[in-house]
């Protein structure tokens, strides 16, 4: 888990430029590990344009889908962390007497 923190101090840029929220969104859905095809389904886009994004993606960083999919890990925990924190607190029964 170590490797995964100290990957990327901050995985919400590229190059000291801002990820886009669909960039985000595509790299969340990459670390699924599952084939181009079935990605670009869940984020509604063509296999073709998920490969341009990922190859632009992968040319802006130097580095490969695998490790863009760490990112995408990275992010897909922040997200996750901040619904956490601003999700009301859960309701409490009242006992009845």
């Amino acid at each position: 888990m170590d490797q995964i923190h100290n990957f990327n101090s901050d995985a919400k840029t590229i190059n000291g430029k801002p990820l886009t929220s669909r960039q985000e969104d595509i790299l969340i859905a990459i670390c699924s590990g599952r084939p181009y095809r079935q990605v670009g389904r869940m984020l509604g886009i063509t296999e073709g344009s998920l490969k341009v994004y990922m190859s632009h993606l992968m040319g802006a960083t130097g580095r490969n889908r695998t490790e863009l999919a760490l990112i995408g890990y990275q992010l897909s925990r922040r997200r996750a962390e901040a619904a956490l924190l601003i999700a009301p607190p859960p309701l409490v029964e009242m006992e009845t007497r």
